[in-house]
């Protein structure tokens, strides 16, 4: 579902075939927040790197909102090649 919506900025960003997979979203009621652990797949180490947490969590952050989800979110992110 992130994918989709998102795949020519993930291509660009991080190499044709990249993809996020989100491996836990739970909701932290002490700080009325989402936290999301997504994990990026890259197949462009080199040069992915380089966007490597902001331009991921600006992809997590315009996800989010095509999800019409409101409120804060925190990310927990890791990287693996694929």
């Amino acid at each position: 579902m992130i994918n989709l919506p998102l795949r020519g900025e993930l291509n660009s960003m991080f190499g044709p075939g990249s993809t996020l997979h989100v491996d836990r979203l739970d909701y932290i009621s002490s700080k009325k927040s989402h936290m999301v652990h997504v994990r990026l797949f890259i197949t462009e180490v080199e040069s992915g790197m380089e966007f490597y947490p902001d331009g991921l969590d600006v992809l997590i952050k315009k996800a989010w909102k095509i999800l019409s989800q409101s409120g804060t979110i925190i990310i927990i992110s890791s990287v693996d090649v694929k």
